[in-house]
C-alpha cells in the first residue's frame, strides 16, 4: 500500500502469504504483520533474523510473532518452531479482499494460527489506507474464550516513540526522530488498553543487532475482540495535522471521528452480524464508510465506501441506484460529484448538491467505553 515512490512516500507492506517454501526453514511467525514508512522515512520494521545457530533462544525470539508488527494471543506465536530450521505448527494465512484504487487501498486477510489454543481463536486483519492521509488497521478475533492479547509495533532504530494521553484521555503514540521531529502518530480511540514502551532489538544484517524501541498494546478480553489503530503520518498532505481521534456513540458497529479545527473525518465500520451501522447522523450498510467534512459543513465533500448498497446522511439518501457496490470513492467539486474509483454492476449516482444530503446539522456524542471489545 503506497502513495508512490517519492521522497515523501507513505508505504505499508503486509505479509499474508504462505508460511514459507519447502520445509519453511527460513520462515518467521509473521502472519498478517506489516512494515511501514511514513513521509519517506522507515518507521515500523521487521526486526530481522540476527542468528541461525548461534543461540536457539535468540533464533526463536527474532522469528516469533512478538518480534513482528502483529497480534500475539496468550503469549503464543501464530506458528511454533520445532528446531533452528523447522516448525512443529504452521499458521495458514490468506487474503479475503484486496482493492487498489487511486484514492484508497483496502486489504483484509486472516490466519488460523491460534485455532490450536484450548479456546480456539481466529485472527483477521483489515486495513483501509486513505492515500496521502492515513491508515486504519482493524484487528478482529473470533473466539468464545478469555485470552490475553498483545499487539506489537516495532520502531526502527533512531525512531523514538512516547505514549501520551490525548485531550480525551486516550493513549496516543508519538513517534519522533532523534532530532525531535514528529513523524507519526498512533491513535487507539475508545479502547482502554494498556500501552507500554519496551527496549528491544533490530538486526539489519546477520550477526549484528542494535537497540530499538517497541510499543506494546495489551488487553485481556472474554469472547470476540476488536482492536482499531489509526496510523497517521505527520502532517498528511491532504488533511493537515489531526488534533484528536475519538470513538462515537453508534449502533450496529463502530464509529470514529478525527478532527482538525472545524473539519472532520467520520469512519463507520459495520459489525458483520448487523444489517447497518448508524452514528453522527449517518447510516450505512457498507462494511466500511469514510466521509470527510470541511469546516462548518454538514454534507460530506469526499467519501470512500467498501462492500454495501446504501448510505444516508442526515436522513437523506446520498447514494442512488440499485444493487451492491463493491467499492467507490468520490469527491465533491462545487455542487458536482466526481467518482474516482468504482466497481460493481450498479449505475451509481450521488446527490447532486450539498443541500440534497444535508438538511440538518448535529454533533456526535462520544461513546463512553471501558474495555470495549
Amino acid at each position: 500500500m503506497r502513495d508512490g515512490w517519492s521522497a515523501g512516500a507513505n508505504f505499508m507492506l503486509l505479509d499474508c502469504g504462505e508460511h514459507g517454501a519447502d520445509n519453511c526453514g527460513h520462515a518467521h511467525a509473521d502472519a498478517l504483520s506489516f512494515d511501514l514508512a511514513a513521509r519517506g522515512r522507515t518507521v515500523l520494521v521487521d526486526p530481522g533474523t540476527y542468528t541461525y545457530t548461534g543461540s536457539s533462544d535468540l533464533r526463536d525470539r527474532f522469528r516469533s510473532t512478538a518480534a513482528h508488527n502483529a497480534l500475539a494471543i496468550d503469549g503464543q506465536s501464530s506458528s511454533l518452531p520445532g528446531g533452528a530450521f523447522q516448525w512443529k505448527h504452521v499458521a495458514r494465512a490468506g487474503a479475503r479482499r484486496w482493492i487498489g484504487g487511486s484514492r484508497f487501498d483496502h486489504f483484509e486477510g486472516a490466519h488460523d494460527g491460534y485455532a490450536r489454543l484450548a479456546s480456539p481463536a481466529r485472527h483477521a486483519r483489515s486495513v483501509l489506507f486513505l492515500k496521502d492521509d492515513y491508515w486504519i488497521v482493524r484487528d478482529e478475533v473470533e473466539t468464545e474464550g478469555a485470552h490475553d492479547y498483545e499487539s506489537f509495533f516495532h520502531f526502527a532504530p533512531g525512531v523514538e516513540p512516547s505514549i501520551e494521553a490525548d485531550g480525551d484521555g486516550a493513549p496516543t503514540v508519538h513517534a519522533r526522530g532523534r532530532d525531535g521531529e514528529l513523524i507519526l502518530e498512533l491513535f487507539a480511540p475508545g479502547d482502554a488498553d494498556a500501552w507500554r514502551v519496551a527496549n528491544d532489538w533490530v538486526s539489519r544484517c546477520y550477526a549484528h543487532r542494535e537497540g530499538a524501541l517497541t510499543c506494546v498494546r495489551s488487553r485481556r478480553g472474554d469472547g470476540g475482540q476488536e482492536f482499531y489503530t489509526f496510523i497517521v503520518p505527520r502532517a498528511a498532505a491532504r488533511s493537515g495535522a489531526f488534533e484528536s481521534a475519538r470513538e462515537l456513540e453508534s449502533v450496529g458497529g463502530r464509529a470514529f471521528e478525527l478532527r482538525r479545527g472545524g473539519a472532520r473525518d467520520l469512519v463507520l465500520v459495520r459489525d458483520r452480524r448487523a444489517a447497518s451501522v448508524e452514528a453522527c447522523g449517518a447510516s450505512s450498510d457498507f462494511e466500511w464508510a469514510w466521509l470527510r467534512f470541511g469546516e462548518g459543513e454538514n454534507a460530506p465533500r469526499e467519501i470512500v465506501l467498501v462492500a454495501g448498497t446504501r448510505l444516508h446522511v442526515n436522513g437523506e439518501e446520498a447514494l442512488r441506484g440499485g444493487g451492491r457496490v463493491e467499492y467507490l470513492s468520490a469527491r465533491r467539486v462545487g455542487s458536482e460529484w466526481r467518482i474516482e474509483d468504482r466497481a460493481g454492476g450498479r449505475d451509481v449516482r450521488l446527490a447532486e448538491t450539498a443541500g440534497e444530503v444535508a438538511r440538518a446539522g448535529g454533533h456526535a456524542s462520544e461513546r463512553e467505553v471501558v474495555g470495549q471489545g
